[in-house]
């Protein structure tokens, strides 16, 4: 139950590998939240799983941070 939240962000990461989501819809719509969830679940994931484990959502929350960082901060 507790990962639905990771697996949707892992999912909607996937979307956006492939083009199906524009990162700039992501970044508008959820913003810092994707950034600040990750933070906030990371080091348990890393403790349960080791690292590596959400490749593609850890892959996102670097993408969108780098895209706050240098726009308006959505």
């Amino acid at each position: 139950m507790l990962y639905r939240e990771l697996d949707y962000f892992e999912q909607l990461a996937a979307l956006e590998r492939w083009g199906a989501f524009d990162l700039e819809l992501i970044k508008l719509l959820l913003g810092r939240t994707l950034v600040d969830r990750w933070e906030m679940w990371r080091p348990a994931i890393e403790r349960a799983h080791g690292p590596g484990a959400y490749p593609l959502y850890a892959a996102l929350v670097g993408k969108l941070r780098r895209e706050l960082e240098t726009g308006d901060g959505a």
